[in-house]
């Protein structure tokens, strides 16, 4: 099952009968979810398992739900901000669906940082940091990507993304709805950050506000949109954003909030004539990247997320030239707004690591 799909029977949009006994289903696995989580966060919160301390402050940067809230673009700007402070930041990734320490996030990560960034795709945070500090001796911070429910590391700032198209899961926790703690749990983060906060209107936007403050006591400290800041064609070459003006364009995308992906598209793109998601992290096989280069022959050009593409290059044939142009967007956080307050929680972090070197 896709993701609209899987969005369209966790939401109830898919009334069918079928659906309606998939959800029942899915609610009668809830329990057991919750309680391996709940089991797992009171041996945290009763210190009953400690955290292990890196070194080193660590920020980090993850959701309570499922699916793409943004996270790695989120990433990205932090890392900036902290180069641009003069620390030399890794970033520790988990990792799914890794290979010798690279991921898919990876990838992206290091192609948007120009590998000037340290990072380790590894489930175990801790063995991915020794990795990393070996390598890398001057690293002093490290950002945490997906890491609020990986708490075997202490962190001197959780700064968790609440995804306003869908910011609380459908209400439900997996497998029944994305949420993958209970909202309440919101309590644990330092700051919460309201990404694409401009696909939704103003009172949509407010009632999340509300909602997190009835929670954590605090509102979010930042409201941020992702937009499209350039196209790259198939050769790495920069493009105007008006390259797909007019075209008939065929897509398809394997990540976490495909919805978002279609609807920028349809902002830029003369029109969709075909779209295909899938689930996120899929690793296209050559199969499958033939199959999709071939139902995208009869329109102008592919277009796909960076994510997929670092995996659909790699399908293209053995000339390396795909047999239909291909674009895909560079994406920016844009800070609607609390930028300040963000610099000051990260020059709170630098001013914890002058300590400790003191």
């Amino acid at each position: 099952m896709n993701a609209i799909a899987l969005d369209d029977l966790m939401s109830g949009r898919n009334r069918r009968a079928l659906a309606s006994l998939s959800r029942a289903g899915l609610l009668a696995a809830v329990p057991f979810y919750r309680a391996a989580v709940a089991v797992r966060n009171t041996a945290y919160d009763r210190g009953a398992v400690k955290p292990h301390r890196l070194p080193v402050p660590v920020i980090s940067v993850g959701n309570i739900t499922t699916g793409g809230t943004g996270k790695t673009p989120v990433v990205i700007e932090i890392v900036r901000r902290l180069r641009r402070k003069g620390a030399s930041p890794a970033v520790l990734l988990r990792g799914y669906k890794s290979r010798d320490g690279q991921s898919d996030e990876a990838l992206v990560l290091e192609r948007e940082l120009g590998g000037d960034v340290p990072m380790r795709a590894d489930p175990d945070r801790v063995a991915g940091f020794t990795h990393v500090k070996q390598q890398h001796s001057d690293t002093n911070m490290v950002v945490l990507d997906d890491g609020f429910q990986h708490r075997r590391v202490h962190r001197n700032l959780d700064i968790v993304l609440i995804d306003a198209t869908n910011p609380f899961g459908h209400e439900h926790l997996l497998p029944r709805g994305l949420l993958r703690e209970p909202a309440a749990n919101l309590r644990r983060a330092d700051a919460a950050v309201v990404t694409r906060a401009d696909e939704v209107d103003r009172d949509t936007l407010a009632a999340i506000d509300r909602r997190v403050a009835s929670i954590t006591g605090r509102v979010p400290i930042a409201h941020a949109a992702h937009v499209w800041s350039a196209l790259l064609n198939e050769h790495d070459e920069p493009a105007g954003l008006t390259a797909l003006a007019g075209l008939a364009v065929a897509a398809v995308c394997g990540i976490g909030n495909p919805g978002s992906f279609k609807r920028a598209l349809k902002r830029h793109a003369g029109s969709i004539a075909w779209f295909e998601d899938n689930p996120d992290h899929t690793p296209y096989t050559p199969a499958h990247c033939e199959r999709i280069f071939a139902a995208a022959g009869n329109a102008d050009a592919l277009v796909t997320t960076e994510k997929d593409w670092v995996k659909l290059r790699h399908g293209l044939p053995m000339d390396g030239k795909p047999p239909i142009r291909v674009y895909r967007p560079v994406l920016r956080i844009d800070l609607l707004d609390g930028s300040d307050a963000i610099d000051t929680l990260l020059d709170q972090c630098l001013a914890e690591h002058d300590k400790t070197t003191a």
